[in-house]
This record gives structure tokens, sequence and C-alpha cells, in this order.
């Protein structure tokens, strides 16, 4: 085993200490369907049609204010304002 294996290990076991701070890009988090929280916005693709819930009393849901609809993503409703900013959530509707 050579020191470079050691090395690792040793990160493994221990983190990332001493490396300072790590910045992440979350963006692929929020396009991702169904992650989506409170002041976010939803990608125009989801805003379509397909995902537009306009029968939301059969799913228990809040009816939307005028302009404003819920759109359904794997089972979870998202109160969409028009500019695509998620009002309210509803997990598991």
């Amino acid at each position: 085993m050579g020191r470079g294996d050691r090395d690792q290990g040793w990160d493994r076991r221990h983190g990332d200490e001493g490396r300072g701070p790590v910045d992440i890009d979350r963006r692929a988090d929020r396009d991702r369907p169904g992650r989506w929280q409170k002041g976010e916005r939803i990608p125009s693709e989801y805003r379509q049609r397909q995902y537009v819930v306009d029968d939301w009393r059969a799913y228990h849901l809040a009816p939307p204010p005028r302009g404003h609809h819920w759109v359904g993503v794997g089972g979870d409703y998202f109160l969409v304002a028009p500019s695509g900013i998620v009002l309210n959530v509803v997990i598991g509707g």
C-alpha cells in the first residue's frame, strides 16, 4: 500500500477537516421534480398543461388565487404564481 492509499483512507474516515469551505452548486437539485421549496422558481417545463392541476378540489387543495395555479409532480403539489415562484407546497397530497 502506497502513501497515496493511506491519505485517501484518512479522508474517508475524517471528512474534509482542514480543507476549507466547499462550494456546491445546488441548481441541479432545484431543477429536479419535487425538490422545490417556497420562494423558488419552478422550471417552465413544469408549468405546462400536463402538470397543471385544474381540478384542485379533487385533491383537497385550496383554491388558487386569480392567475395562480397548482402544479402536480410525483404526488406533490405546488401553488405557483404567474412568475413561476412557489407560494405553497403540499407533500403527498
